[in-house]
């Protein structure tokens, strides 16, 4: 459960920034997020991915979100003060910024995953 929730989140994000793809359609350099014809983007997809960014109860113990660490007054970053884990104990690590996620070649400190489906396996 805690992986398939992982994975809607990260569609939320993506999603996120495929909503801004029209907006950018003739700017110099960018370039819009490859989606899958396996799995088309929906309005209820975001909105999903959007909610359970925010639940507590995908978390090992229910009291954290991906909100808790992934600050979006801080552009999805964890912001000046570290954060914990879910069980409170410190990791040793900044979490990353998940703004334009959907552009990145690597995920994880060390480049171990080369795309968010397989980033997910991993959480």
């Amino acid at each position: 459960m805690r992986k398939l929730a992982v994975a809607l989140v990260t569609l939320f994000l993506l999603a996120a920034t495929l909503t801004r793809a029209a907006d950018l359609a003739g700017v110099d350099g960018y370039e819009p997020i490859a989606v899958p014809d396996s799995n088309p983007f929906t309005p209820g997809k975001a909105l999903l991915g959007h909610d359970l960014f925010f639940d507590k109860r995908l978390s090992g113990n229910e009291r954290i979100s991906c909100s808790s660490c992934h600050l979006p007054q801080y552009a999805f970053t964890q912001g000046p003060d570290p954060s914990p884990s879910a069980y409170g104990k410190k990791i040793g690590r900044a979490c990353p910024s998940l703004v334009n996620v959907g552009h990145q070649k690597a995920f994880f400190w060390e480049g171990s995953a080369t795309s968010l489906e397989e980033a997910v396996k991993d959480v």
